[in-house]
């Protein structure tokens, strides 16, 4: 499958460890991808940045894009999905929490602040990514986020008269 953005993207743009192996990442690229990037490019923008990363014929426009806006919501996107997850591993024994000699746990406080934090940096990419997607639409003809894209009925309830 075809990403945006590799594990190496991701450590290159946060500060996430450089110890955490890229298997343990690789999974949570797809579904941030999914969660936060789909939504706002739409399925024909994406597809057409995808189509080019796979075939290297990434246009100038789509590049600048890609560098300077996905990939940045991408990375944190995946280290926040990622986050609630990272010290845990499920076995065939069930979850079980890992830990080594010389780490400490974080409260539960301290980890609702940290994932805070992380939200707060994906909020500000993904505003970042719609507003230059905005003032550029003209450069962008495939631009059509799905939030756009879905239509919502409503036949409301009748109560009958009073």
């Amino acid at each position: 499958m075809i990403t945006l953005i590799t594990v190496d993207d991701i450590r290159e743009n946060t500060s996430i460890s450089n110890n955490i192996e890229v298997d343990t990442l690789q999974p949570y690229i797809s579904s941030a991808e999914q969660m936060h990037v789909y939504k706002i490019l739409g399925v024909a923008l994406l597809t057409e940045i995808k189509n080019q990363i796979s075939g290297n014929t990434l246009t100038d426009l789509n590049m600048t894009l890609l560098n300077d806006y996905i990939k940045p919501l991408a990375c944190y996107a995946t280290w926040l999905e990622a986050s609630s997850f990272l010290n845990y591993k499920t076995t065939a024994k069930g979850v079980v929490k890992q830990h080594s000699d010389n780490s400490e746990s974080t409260t539960l406080d301290e980890f609702t602040f940290y994932r805070s934090a992380i939200k707060d940096k994906v909020s500000f990419c993904s505003d970042s990514l719609k507003n230059y997607l905005k003032l550029n639409a003209a450069s962008y003809p495939l631009y059509r986020p799905i939030d756009k894209q879905i239509t919502s009925y409503s036949n409301g309830i009748y109560l009958g008269r009073h």
